[in-house]
């Protein structure tokens, strides 16, 4: 990780970074992803996430909502 400089940056112009060697690496979703890909054609190199990374979502309800919408 030392050798690793994080930069956060808006979504919009990732794919320009990367294909402009701004940046070496980009972690995006779709369709941030596709649309780097066809910028970068056969010089892109995609890591699927899976051996990267795990991703979590949770839920969350008001009480009183799960109380009277227990089926839901």
């Amino acid at each position: 990780m030392s050798d690793v400089e994080m930069v956060i940056s808006l979504r919009q112009i990732y794919a320009d970074a990367l294909a402009n060697n701004k940046v070496d690496a980009i972690v995006v979703w779709e369709p941030h992803c596709y649309n780097a890909r066809q910028l970068l054609g056969d010089q892109a190199i995609r890591l699927p996430s899976s051996e990267i990374y795990r991703e979590t979502f949770n839920f969350m309800a008001m009480k009183d909502f799960i109380k009277n919408n227990s089926e839901s």
